[in-house]
């Protein structure tokens, strides 16, 4: 894994936090890090395709329209027998485990 997210209450305790995993990586490790991006989540924030905020993890506008695509794709399998539908449900269930979309999936399902 090679995006991480920390969440803090100040501007100090995070560069702190960066100080000693950069150290860490860098020296123990010997990775090469991306520059960082430090920034407030009052309304949330993009990762992974994702939207976390302090409700909930919710997929990502453009993780829906990639979603509804792979659904139409799914479809056809099941309808042609090329799937079963254990087999359609698996992908499709896995992405409404993670993020709070049980009414858009209800919808496009």
């Amino acid at each position: 894994m090679d995006d991480v997210l920390l969440f803090v209450d100040t501007l100090q305790k995070i560069k702190d936090m960066l100080h000693t995993a950069k150290r860490f990586l860098e020296g123990e490790l010997l990775l090469t890090l991306k520059e960082e991006t430090i920034g407030k989540t009052v309304s949330g924030v993009p990762f992974l395709f994702f939207l976390l905020k302090s409700k909930g993890i919710y997929l990502a506008q453009k993780k829906k329209k990639r979603l509804k695509k792979r659904i139409k794709q799914y479809r056809y399998k099941l309808e042609r027998g090329v799937w079963n539908e254990e087999e359609y449900a698996t992908p499709v269930l896995a992405h409404v485990a993670i993020g709070r979309c049980r009414k858009f999936c209800n919808r496009i399902l």
